[in-house]
């Protein structure tokens, strides 16, 4: 539940992801990001890079239809982004300062994690950039224990509420 969620500012370094590109509809998120994360694991098993964890990257929205997004794998390092197929490429999680919390449990109920880390920005003078992403944590068959990262990219605001 948000009212329990830690929040915390911190500084990030940037971390290599092989995602693919995308725009998920309303209420097509899960979907989406299954088809898209699902060849981006076909191509990066047919590498030697390491595969971290999952993630989801959440961009501004850009007046087109649909939330634009990256969905893919951290992975140990930068890699050549000419040869994969199936539109995956080489980005970074960005490096900066963020603020962000843990979620624990079932992925249907991030969003309070998120309203909670949007929260803690409002209360403490920190304005959000746009982007946001969670890193999914190791799986778990008891889904009420699952651990997702939730991260928001932010900067002071030059006000600070009173």
């Amino acid at each position: 539940m948000s009212e329990n969620v830690e929040v915390e500012v911190a500084d990030v370094p940037s971390a290599p992801t092989a995602v693919r590109e995308g725009r998920a509809a309303p209420g097509e998120l899960s979907a989406t990001i299954r088809r898209l994360l699902d060849p981006v694991w076909a191509y990066v098993r047919t590498t030697d890079l390491v595969p971290l964890h999952n993630i989801v990257l959440y961009r501004p929205p850009d007046g087109e239809p649909g939330m634009p997004l990256e969905v893919g794998v951290r992975v140990d390092r930068a890699f050549d982004d000419a040869a994969p197929p199936a539109d995956v490429c080489c980005r970074e999680l960005p490096a900066g300062r963020v603020a962000r919390a843990t979620h624990v449990g079932r992925y249907e109920r991030l969003g309070q994690t998120h309203d909670a880390v949007v929260a803690f920005c409002h209360a403490n003078g920190l304005e959000r950039t746009g982007r946001s992403w969670e890193i999914y944590g190791d799986w778990n068959e008891d889904v009420d224990l699952l651990e997702t990262e939730v991260v928001h990219e932010v900067r002071p605001l030059r006000d600070p509420p009173s």
